[in-house]
């Protein structure tokens, strides 16, 4: 709530909350697979946020830290290390080295070191050996096994993983001209880490091969898309963002019944709209809302 009405919607909506709870709905059924399974995205996405959060307030110590304890969890988020080094968050870095580099030896005190290497190269080999063997039908690879061809090579997967980085790259040149035209305002440089920074975190679930309640990840784009379209009511980009959010976050066999959930699961649906909703949120950003007057929501849109 505070980085969108700091950074995003400065003018006050009597309707924030009633917005932020429709957010919240639209993510529901991963919010119940994730508590199902006694998984913990919910809070790393929190991490994250506050990680973001502490950034924009120049807090970049801790923001390190929050962001270490996220990547502790899970590694794959170090693909968030793009835009802490393309925007040059020295501190923060630095900051996040120390803390894993500690984090790392602290178990050598209670096993030593050869056993703490043995432990972590098992967790490492845990994890590849996850993304490699689970099915993943919301992943990228996977969508082009099931569309394209089967035979689509599982080496493919890093390449789509570098893919994301190129993304970052495209998004960060275009962030960067209009920083520059802006003579590089510090208001617009947030903006542009904001939308790299959720970007990244709600792209990952397509990258590697994962459960589906990580698309949680995308609901601060979400949130991003429904306070655009509480001020911008236009019919077809609402029905068509009411479509995408059915098929990203509708899935329940209690809705659909158990074959055609299968059904949708398996033509990886969620995965199809998850890049759908990021290309939406992005599409909006950079036609509407990064260009509106900071001091708030332009009159036109409010009218």
């Amino acid at each position: 709530r505070e980085i969108i009405r700091e950074y995003l919607f400065e003018k006050s909506n009597n309707n924030e909350n009633l917005l932020l709870s429709l957010a919240c709905i639209c993510v529901a059924i991963h919010f119940v697979k994730e508590f199902h399974l006694g998984n913990i995205n919910t809070v790393l996405l929190f991490l994250l946020c506050l990680s973001l959060y502490s950034l924009l307030k120049s807090r970049n110590i801790l923001a390190g830290v929050l962001f270490a304890l996220v990547v502790l969890t899970k590694p794959f988020f170090l693909i968030l290390l793009l835009p802490l080094i393309f925007r040059k968050k020295w501190k923060a870095l630095a900051s996040l080295a120390g803390t894993l580099i500690l984090s790392f030896l602290i178990p050598a005190l209670f096993f030593g070191f050869s056993k703490n290497m043995f432990l972590h190269k098992a967790w490492i080999s845990t994890m590849f050996g996850h993304n490699e063997f689970y099915p993943g039908h919301q992943s990228i690879q996977c969508l082009l096994q099931y569309y394209i061809s089967p035979n689509v090579p599982n080496e493919l997967q890093y390449l789509i993983i570098a893919g994301g980085g190129l993304l970052f790259l495209v998004m960060h040149y275009f962030n960067r001209v209009f920083e520059l035209r802006n003579n590089d305002s510090e208001t617009v440089q947030d903006t542009g880490l904001i939308m790299e920074w959720f970007t990244l975190t709600a792209i990952l679930p397509n990258l590697v091969k994962t459960d589906s309640e990580h698309f949680l990840l995308s609901l601060p784009l979400i949130i991003i898309i429904i306070f655009y379209l509480s001020v911008n009511r236009r019919f077809l980009p609402i029905a068509g963002f009411i479509i995408l959010i059915f098929f990203y976050g509708g899935n329940s066999t209690d809705l659909l019944g158990m074959k055609l959930s299968d059904q949708l699961f398996n033509m990886g649906m969620i995965g199809i709209s998850n890049l759908l909703i990021i290309s939406f949120a992005l599409t909006v950003f950079y036609r509407d809302i990064r260009k509106w007057p900071f001091s708030g929501i332009p009159d036109q849109a409010i009218k």
